[in-house]
């Protein structure tokens, strides 16, 4: 072990070294984390834990910490790289595209032991470093539940993390760099009781985060055809301000990996629910952590992977403008995907469809229901979720639906969904512009009926504009929450969605092709059809798999004209 050239005058010796007594690898590299936390141990009696490994004072609960980890750090490259040369190597199959790369097979064992590793930092799950954890907790300074215990399995497990990233990105030849530091400057040193926070500001030119951000969002709102939505702008922004406040508005050349991968650790504590108080943005990040990162709800990997993409954004605009020359330090920041199929939408049964369509709301008199004496958020809702049933569409596109979205061609009756910028429609991807055939039990429960009495203009006259992106659907989404969980049905991943679900599993059950269901449901038909049939199926052709979408257990009777 190397002693600081600062304090070499002070120990006597230049290194620390000791035997092992065996010549077996195994044994040796069991035996060394012993002997390496002796020579620790003696350097610092002789020394004293004046300064931080990573500079400046610092407690010296938080010098071991970070001392510990990276020798983690160092260690794990070396295991990978000895039992690579021995045929030792994590392989797993890789994909298609990267088959050609005489690595790939180990870069993909690589990535499976880096989403486990990352699982077991977000379940503080610290068997994975017990070599090391396990002789270090004999210490009073890590005894087991403390906070230091825990912040050193953290810090332990990061290390390892990083050195398994650093692999598989020397594996792809990409450049790596040696993180500075492995304590969680999200946290309070608990010893000390003093903040760590992310790094000093330095003199150092260019730009802060703070501008690079802003000209990040000016650029993506400067055309009008391309602009984010409101809710997406205030997503980003939201992102902003946490890593703003937690680097103290460093300039971008300032700000290394190890601060990002802080930050990403720091605010994942943060429940889910953090910034749905508008005084949320009146609070510090520190002031956030204390209110918010208390309890055991914690925000998923999906919103992490989205505010670590914000972040990334900002320095991939700065660099391709100039104004940012080094490594992304939220590359490869990403959290493990949940499993597919684990936060999906789940389709409604026939039992809750059965409730819902049976519920007060659909037992008023078919004239009201057909011609309303006024129109009310309760008078859509007697239609919209079954149109949302009977055609998949999205509950913005059928909020979004006028009068004359309503046509005939061929006598047969369709929707029409567009995107019209002047009338505020606006659709989620180009495939999402298509004609959807009127289901035959629509025109039974008489929506024709109630379309012909309407007056030109809005499908359903009292909806109006709210929330963030002053969508059309932002208060039938309330309306639909509230009836839905009145009625009891809160199973978890239901929602107005669910009823997109039940069109695609109802056409699924009936054997139509997954890209004539995509045509039904506004999804890409795929490279071949987009390419070659642009112009999609006929009117004739979409009428026939609407109408193969069928719910023999769903009682209507009492909504037919």
């Amino acid at each position: 072990m190397a002693v600081p050239r600062a304090v070499r005058d002070a120990y006597g010796s230049a290194v620390i070294s000791s035997t092992l007594n065996t010549r077996d690898l195994t044994v040796a590299q069991h035996r060394r984390w012993a002997k390496l936390i002796e020579a620790q141990d003696a350097l610092r009696r002789v020394v004293g834990p004046e300064t931080h490994a990573i500079g400046g004072p610092a407690s010296p609960v938080l010098t071991q910490i970070d001392g510990h980890a990276q020798s983690v750090y160092r260690a794990a490259l070396a295991d990978m790289e000895f039992e690579a040369e021995c045929g030792k190597r994590a392989f797993a199959a890789p994909a298609e595209d990267e088959v050609a790369n005489p690595a790939a097979a180990e870069i993909a064992g690589l990535w499976i032991v880096a989403a486990d590793l990352a699982e077991a930092i977000e379940l503080d799950d610290f068997q994975s470093v017990a070599a090391t954890l396990g002789p270090l907790s004999q210490s009073s300074a890590f005894e087991p539940g403390s906070d230091a215990y825990r912040m050193l399995g953290q810090s332990l497990l990061k290390a390892q993390l990083a050195a398994v990233q650093g692999r598989m990105a020397a594996l792809a030849g990409e450049p790596t760099e040696h993180p500075p530091s492995f304590v969680p400057t999200g946290y309070v040193d608990p010893v000390s009781l003093k903040p760590a926070r992310g790094p000093k500001r330095k003199s150092s030119d260019g730009l802060t985060f703070s501008e690079a951000a802003a000209n990040f969002i000016e650029e993506m709102q400067r055309d009008p055809a391309a602009k984010m939505t409101a809710q997406t702008q205030g997503q980003h922004e939201a992102a902003f301000r946490l890593f703003m406040d937690f680097v103290n508005d460093a300039p971008l050349l300032d700000i290394d990996r190890a601060t990002a991968s802080a930050f990403v650790a720091a605010i994942a504590r943060l429940h889910p629910h953090w910034g749905r108080s508008a005084k949320s943005k009146d609070l510090s990040l520190a002031q956030l952590l204390e209110k918010y990162g208390q309890g055991d709800e914690q925000l998923s990997n999906k919103t992490l992977n989205r505010i670590i993409g914000s972040l990334s954004g900002v320095f991939k605009h700065a660099r391709k403008r100039g104004h940012f020359d080094g490594n992304n330090p939220f590359s490869e920041q990403s959290r493990p995907k949940a499993r597919k199929g684990s936060t999906e939408w789940l389709p409604f049964t026939d039992a809750e469809l059965n409730k819902l369509f049976a519920s007060d709301l659909f037992r008023c008199e078919m004239k009201e229901r057909l011609k309303p004496n006024a129109h009310t958020i309760e008078t859509a809702l007697r239609w919209v979720p079954l149109i949302g049933l009977f055609s998949g569409m999205r509950l913005g596109e059928i909020c979004s639906l006028g009068t004359d979205d309503i046509r005939c061609e061929d006598g047969i009756h369709f929707f029409n969904v567009c995107e019209d910028a002047e009338e505020g429609k606006r659709v989620k991807t180009a495939a999402a512009v298509r004609r959807i055939p009127v289901h035959s039990e629509l025109i039974k429960c008489g929506l024709l009926k109630y379309v012909d009495a309407l007056p030109e203009g809005q499908l359903f006259p009292a909806l109006t504009p709210g929330g963030p992106d002053d969508k059309l659907s932002w208060v039938p989404t309330q309306h639909f929450t509230r009836l839905r969980r009145s009625l009891g049905l809160t199973r978890p991943r239901l929602s107005f969605h669910s009823l997109r679900k039940n069109m695609a599993t109802a056409l699924d059950r009936a054997r139509v092709t997954q890209a004539d269901i995509a045509a039904i449901l506004g999804h890409d038909r795929g490279f071949t059809l987009s390419v070659y049939a642009p112009l999609g199926l006929e009117l004739a052709a979409l009428q026939s798999i609407v109408e193969k979408a069928r719910f023999e257990a769903l009682k209507l009777d009492h909504l037919h004209t």
